[in-house]
This record gives structure tokens, sequence and C-alpha cells, in this order.
């Protein structure tokens, strides 16, 4: 039996993301859930505090994102730029799931595309999340749901959405 763990940040999302599992009808899969909080550090210490405890085959992180102007409905991350040191992670793509992108990371809220360099899509975590997932030498795969755009969308961000 393979051992899962899906990720995320808010627990808004649990009862969406758990049906959508659901659905699936996955064999010899045993999937947990953790949601992390938002914020990369929040996602960074609890991730790591889970992990140190509990061992798993692949750990999905499935998060929103925003966007420039247009978006795809989803996309599979394959490249992070991290804005706060210019660092950039390639993650290793184990399974072709989605579209592959590359997305800048963020320390704080992103207000103005200017400040993200030439990226399409950027969040707050995915950095933490691939830093922390590497140094447990654990498969990963991150998957990002565009939701709001970078200005006014972010400020006013809707949950329901």
């Amino acid at each position: 039996m393979y051992k899962i763990l899906i990720v995320w940040a808010l627990s808004q999302e649990t009862n969406v993301i758990k049906e959508e599992i659901k659905k699936l009808e996955l064999m010899n899969f045993k999937t947990s859930y953790l949601t992390t909080g938002m914020w990369n550090y929040n996602m960074i210490l609890n991730l790591t505090r889970f992990l140190e405890n509990h061992d798993f085959d692949l750990v999905l992180n499935i998060w929103v994102c925003w966007y420039v102007i247009e978006k795809q409905d989803f996309l599979q991350i394959a490249r992070i730029y991290n804005l706060s040191n210019n660092k950039e992670l390639i993650i290793p793509q184990i399974i072709n799931f989605w579209i592959s992108q590359s997305i800048a990371c963020s320390e704080s809220a992103v207000y103005d595309e200017k400040n993200i360099w030439e990226e399409i899509y950027v969040d707050m975590e995915s950095y933490g999340f691939e830093k922390v997932c590497d140094s447990f030498f654990i498969p990963r795969i991150i998957l990002k749901i565009p939701v709001d755009k970078i200005w006014k969308e972010t400020k006013n961000f809707d949950f329901e959405k």
C-alpha cells in the first residue's frame, strides 16, 4: 500500500479537496491530509514537524495561486523562482499530471505584477514546500489552481471562489 500525503494551506479547502480525491476511488493508496496554515513559514514549520513523525511515498501539494492576466484552470509546477533570495528550484517531474509551469514565490502578498519579474503565476508556499520535501528525500508534486488576479482580487480574496 502506498502512503500519500495531501497538503494545503487553509481549512476552507479541506472539504473540496477530500471530495475530489474520494471520486478517484484510489486502490492500494492510504491517503492522509495536512492543513498547514497560510504563509510560507507556517507551511515550512508544520510540514517539517509532521514529516519528522510520519513516512510517505508521495507528498502532493494542492494550493491556489495568483495570476497576472490570463490563467489556465490548473497547472503543475516544474520550476520555482524565489523572489526574496533570487534562487531557482527545479521540481523533479515524477508524473506529468497537468501542464507544467514556472511560478514565482514571494514571502509577502503580491499586489503588483511588476514584482514577480516575468512570471505569470505567484504564490507564497511553493519554495518552502519544495525545500522541506527535498530535505526528507520524498517524491512530491505541486499542483496550483490560479484563483485570484494580482491586485484587486488579491486585496479582496474570495474564499467561496
